[in-house]
């Protein structure tokens, strides 16, 4: 059992923490790692600001690793009330002549210039977690701007072909575009580009919350 009051792991058990609500697990080489999300953490006196436990296994032992918040050193932007950090999360291995393991988290609960809920993601180099890039809709390339509810990064996945890996964010409720938005963010070059029902074939009869849900593709040649 890994819960918050196992020995060695950080924090404690309290209520509304959802610990356990996001996972996602990557295996590099002979070690594993294992990511959990817990959106309803309090940090200090910032309710549900969110954090990330990450552990680790070299197929006998796990590993209890560091506790990651937006308050984590070197990390931009610091852990505000409702930003639910960790309500998403996204292993993304190496490939395609990149050898650093990263781990994508999406803040959905991000205010982004005074808009509430707006959202945002940000990718972490397992080898230095305070050495991460922060994504919101008003990043370069992005289709839509950032505006409250968007909740942006409600979901995050990756996708890994021969030629390309990218990651993919959630914005259900987007502002601009209402039946919802997913974002494609390629790793090693190329620009953003979007998914949006009723554009580049996708339907858009019933569409409604689209990006709720995404599952990646974790490695493959096709």
């Amino acid at each position: 059992s890994l819960d918050q009051d196992a020995p060695g792991v950080p924090g404690t058990a309290e209520k509304g923490d959802r610990y356990g609500t996001t996972l996602d697990v990557v295996r590099v080489g002979s070690t594993s790692r294992l990511a959990v999300g817990a959106p309803g953490e309090d940090i200090g006196s910032d309710a549900d600001a969110g954090l990330v436990q990450l552990f680790s296994s070299d197929r006998r032992d796990i590993s209890i690793g560091p506790s990651l918040t937006q308050d984590t050193a070197g990390v931009a932007d610091s852990s505000e009330p409702g930003d639910e950090f960790g309500a998403s999360l996204a292993w993304i291995a190496p490939g395609l002549g990149d050898s650093r393991t990263r781990l994508a988290v999406g803040v959905p609960g991000e205010k982004v210039n005074g808009y509430e809920d707006a959202g945002q993601g940000q990718v972490f180099r397992i080898d230095s977690l305070g050495s991460e890039t922060t994504y919101t809709q008003d990043s370069a390339g992005f289709l839509s701007g950032a505006r409250s509810n968007d909740r942006f990064g409600e979901r995050v996945a990756t996708v890994f072909g021969a030629s390309e890996r990218v990651l993919l964010i959630g914005s259900p409720t987007d502002t601009t575009y209402a039946t919802g938005l997913v974002h494609v963010v390629p790793f090693g070059g190329g620009g953003v580009r979007s998914w949006r029902p009723g554009a580049g074939g996708i339907p858009a009869a019933g569409a409604s919350r689209f990006g709720a849900s995404l599952a990646g593709v974790p490695g493959g040649t096709t």
